[in-house]
């Protein structure tokens, strides 16, 4: 296969990729929304109720990169506490849950998943860029 080719496959993976992952995304903020609202709901059942171990499967991280993911602009850690809210998360089991937002978003940009273009202002790293640009080691 001449080189074209195969820069080509490569692009054309790459659009595939980030679809799939503005899909996942967008299905890691609706599996939030409804883990919150499962809680919310047994609380009104039973307090003895338990949620089934499958209600814990997107934690506060995930769920707070695809919330920048989804933005697709820089996002405050204020404006990912907001729509934290607005999918029902529920943050009152957090003491302080702005530090819990910093340190999620300060732990996704040392991984590499964000970058700050201005401080305190966050954007998602493209998946295109992580996968063709990064060294893996």
């Amino acid at each position: 296969m001449p080189y074209q080719s195969y820069k080509q496959a490569l692009l054309e993976t790459e659009k595939e990729l980030a679809a799939a992952i503005r899909t996942r995304d967008t299905w890691t903020i609706e599996v939030a929304r409804l883990q919150q609202l499962a809680r919310s709901l047994s609380l009104m059942v039973a307090k003895t109720h338990k949620l089934e171990e499958s209600a814990e499967l997107v934690g506060v991280q995930e769920t707070v990169l695809s919330l920048v993911r989804a933005a697709n602009r820089p996002v405050a850690p204020m404006e990912v506490r907001d729509q934290l809210i607005n999918i029902g998360f529920d943050l009152t089991r957090y003491r302080q849950p702005m530090a819990v937002i910093h340190s999620a978003l300060r732990r996704l940009l040392i991984a590499g998943f964000l970058y700050e273009p201005e401080r305190g202002r966050f954007v998602a790293v493209p998946s295109s860029y992580r996968i063709s640009e990064v060294p893996r080691v």
